[in-house]
């Protein structure tokens, strides 16, 4: 009984250990009816949150062949999941999430086809990203964000403004991937 004292904490008190908590009112009744054993630990789990999506496709020259695909991509990810957020660029970044929502796909495509200015252009990746950063990154990012890059990575600009800007995204973001259909 007493290493059972030291194992139950008092009434009421949750006590950490290892993933969840343990409830020690559960435990109480049980272990007293097997001899102070406390064989039935039962643990609160926390309720699952969905990761949210914010997904960036360059659209520039280099990626005509894939930008089709990957905007088809974004779509069905837009009509599906209600917390993704989708972006496009090339030398500039424009936010097509509402775009993307509209259920009259001809409506969406001529307003698609009106943003495209500059679709198959050049790049500037870490110039968009840095742009995206600065007026997106705050409301569009957390701890559970997963931030999907859908490029080649061909860009004009240094890598190590590239890196930079990557390195500031990573601190607000729960996790970044990058889909380069080159590899």
């Amino acid at each position: 009984l007493d290493l059972a004292a030291h194992l139950v904490p008092p009434a009421g008190e949750l006590a950490d250990v290892g993933r969840g908590r343990l409830r020690g009112r559960r435990r109480l009744p049980p272990a007293a009816h097997l001899g102070g054993d406390p064989l039935d630990l039962h643990r609160s789990k926390r309720p699952d949150r969905p990761m949210k999506i914010t997904a960036l496709l360059d659209v520039s020259g280099s990626m005509t062949v894939y930008s089709r695909v990957f905007l088809s991509f974004l779509k069905g990810l837009i009509s599906v999941e209600t917390r993704a957020d989708a972006y496009l660029f090339h030398t500039r970044l424009m936010r097509v999430t509402p775009v993307l929502q509209d259920r009259d796909t001809l409506r969406a495509a001529g307003r698609l086809s009106l943003m495209a200015e500059g679709f198959g252009g050049g790049t500037d990746i870490s110039g968009s990203l840095q742009t995206f950063m600065d007026s997106h990154g705050s409301r569009a990012l957390n701890r559970r964000t997963v931030v999907v890059i859908l490029s080649d990575g061909y860009c004009t600009s240094p890598p190590q403004a590239l890196a930079a800007v990557l390195a500031r995204i990573r601190k607000r973001a729960g996790r970044i991937v990058w889909l380069n259909p080159l590899k």
